[in-house]
This record gives C-alpha cells, structure tokens and sequence, in this order.
C-alpha cells in the first residue's frame, strides 16, 4: 500500500490534497466500516443534552436559545446508519470572550476570532458518529496522516538528493579539469 502511494503522490501539494480527502472521507463516514452493535450517536446527543440540561440546572451554564431546526437542504450528503446531523450548539457551551469576568479567563477559553458570529458557531451543522466509531476514526485519520507525512518526508529527501546530483553534474561540466574529477583525461603514457 505504501509503494501505491508514493507512486501516486509525487509533489508536497498531491499530499495535501490525499490529507484532505482523508478528512472529508472521515467525516463522512466512509474512511471506517461502521459497526451495528455501536451505540447510535442519537444516544450520544441524548446523554450531551441531559448533561447540559444539568449543568443548567446548577447553575453552571446558561440556559441557551433553542437552535433551529435542520433542513433537508442543511444535510450536505446522506449519513451511515447510526449517524446523526446536529447543530454545534447542542455539543458545546460557547462561551464569548466579552462575557467572560477576568477572573473566568484562562488560556485554554475564549479565543476570539473576528468576523464569526456566535450564530455562525452554534447554527454550524455537523455529522456525529457513534462515539466508538469516533475513536476508530481518530486512530485511522492518525495512521493515515503519519504515512502521509512519512511520504512527504521521503519525497523531500529524494527532491533534495536530485538537487545535489543536478549540482554535482553541473560542477562536473563546468570545471571539467578539477582536481579528483571522475571525468578528468588520464595522462597520456610517455
């Protein structure tokens, strides 16, 4: 498999290209088999929901707007069974760095990003697999991205390798007579 694709992927930008096919094909649920016997990711969505219901509950979050519904026209290609469209709102509890108390602030929250709404995070749709489909998701995007990378890696060392050969070749033409050249004339026997 390895060979297959070094010789299908020849330049640092085909590479890219294979990572980013990696990502959609993952995200759509087509990098993975799907296993029956997981837990759907509507199960998921209830278990996040009861927990953010909770954490309303004792105060720790703020009861937020209901999110709109999803179109048909939202849903950018069919789902694998077990699968589920939801909005990003329903998973996380966006916190807007103009609400923050400086004492609330850390560095791992509230990074702003200008010109996106708060609509613009939450209404976001996304796909959610079952959550152990996830996991084989992470472990296979991994152990694609590393090959990748592996790739890239050897396609810079036989780039530089070709550098250093045209170099030498160029040396050789140039400075025909140099000292220790393999293409020097030999002296001539008296």
């Amino acid at each position: 498999m390895h060979c297959n694709f070094t010789t299908l992927f020849t330049t640092e930008v085909s590479i890219d290209q294979l990572k980013q096919a990696i990502l959609q094909l993952a995200v759509m649920g087509k990098l993975v088999p799907q296993d029956p016997n997981d837990e759907p990711a509507a199960k998921l969505l209830e278990r996040i929901a009861a927990e953010k219901a909770q954490l309303v509950k004792e105060g720790k979050i703020k009861k937020q707007k209901p999110l709109p519904p999803i179109a048909e026209d939202d849903k950018p290609f069919e789902l694998p069974n077990g699968w589920e469209w939801c909005r990003l709102g329903a998973l996380i509890n966006l916190i807007s760095g103009q609400h923050l108390k400086p004492s609330e602030f850390s560095e791992r929250e509230s990074i702003a990003i200008p010109g996106i709404s708060r609509e613009d995070v939450e209404d976001a749709v996304i796909a959610i697999s079952p959550l152990n489909e996830q996991h084989r998701i992470v472990t296979k995007v991994n152990q694609l991205t590393t090959l990748c990378d592996q790739i890239k890696t050897q396609l810079q060392h036989q780039q530089q390798t070709r550098l250093h050969l045209a170099d030498a070749m160029v040396d050789q033409v140039l400075n025909p007579t140099a000292p220790n050249s393999p293409t020097q004339p030999k002296a001539a026997n008296p």
